[in-house]
Formats: C-alpha cells, sequence, structure tokens
C-alpha cells in the first residue's frame, strides 16, 4: 500500500510546447529546453499586450510556433545594468531576479507569450538559450523583414 503521504500531493505540471525551434545557421537548430515559468524573468513587462487574443487562442491550445528565446546573464548584471535601463518604464521588474543554476535567465524573445503564459497559469515553457545578445536582435530583425 503506498504512503498516504502521496495521496495529498497534487502536483500539476501545466506546459506550453513549441511546435518548432529557431534556426541557427542554414542547417542547424536550437535545442529546446523546457523551463519552469518561475525561473525566468522578462526582459520588460507589458501593461497592455498588443497581439493579446490572437495569442490567447494559441497559448490556450497548449502549444506556441516558436520557443521563447532566453538570454542567460549574472545576477551583478542584472541589478548593476539591466535594471538600470528597464526600471523607469517597468517598476515591476524584481530588484533580485529568480537564479537557475547561478544564471539569471532573461526573456529576450517571447514576453507576451511569456506574460499570458503565467497569466494563463502555465507552469513550464519551452525555451532556447542564446548567449550571445547580438544573435538574438539578429533573428529579431529576420523574422520582421520576412513578415
Amino acid at each position: 500500500m503506498a504512503s498516504p503521504f502521496f495521496y495529498d500531493l497534487n502536483i500539476a505540471m501545466k506546459h506550453l510546447k513549441a511546435q518548432d525551434s529557431y534556426m541557427i545557421d542554414h542547417s542547424r537548430k536550437y535545442d529546446i529546453v523546457t523551463m519552469d515559468i518561475e525561473d525566468i524573468v522578462p526582459a520588460s513587462i507589458y501593461t497592455e499586450i498588443p497581439d493579446r487574443d490572437e495569442l490567447e487562442e494559441t497559448i490556450r491550445t497548449g502549444s506556441m510556433r516558436k520557443p521563447l528565446m532566453l538570454w542567460p546573464v549574472t545576477q551583478k548584471y542584472w541589478r548593476d545594468a539591466h535594471l538600470k535601463f528597464y526600471r523607469r518604464g517597468n517598476p515591476d521588474l524584481p530588484d533580485v531576479a529568480p537564479e537557475k543554476d547561478g544564471q539569471v535567465f532573461i526573456v529576450w524573445k517571447g514576453r507576451q507569450r511569456y506574460q499570458l503564459a503565467r497569466e494563463m497559469g502555465y507552469t513550464h515553457i519551452d525555451c532556447v538559450i542564446e548567449r550571445e545578445q547580438h544573435r538574438i536582435v539578429d533573428i529579431v530583425r529576420h523574422e520582421k523583414a520576412n513578415k
């Protein structure tokens, strides 16, 4: 017979999954990792999400076309650099960002989806990690040019 302790556990993982990843170059894609939504922090916070209706409809299905793109930094960078630039327009950004394995994972691409996923009760979300910010900027530019 199982221990009564296990009957009281109500662990529910609600996972927002990506259908595809981003290209690193012409032949390779980024590996997708599933992150606890509490272990990541947005670069900035939208007061009103521009594409709310369309994104909510998609996120309700439990999937999104592409994963979030995270930029890993140190807590020192978060506190001494990031907050200096972003706090004025985003007073709700935390003084101390959540850390995982000694790194702060900033949502650089996918902030609208991140915010909606949190609001909708998702606990885990698919992401890719890019250590070089200029590559994130290049991907964003490429996607905007090809819309």
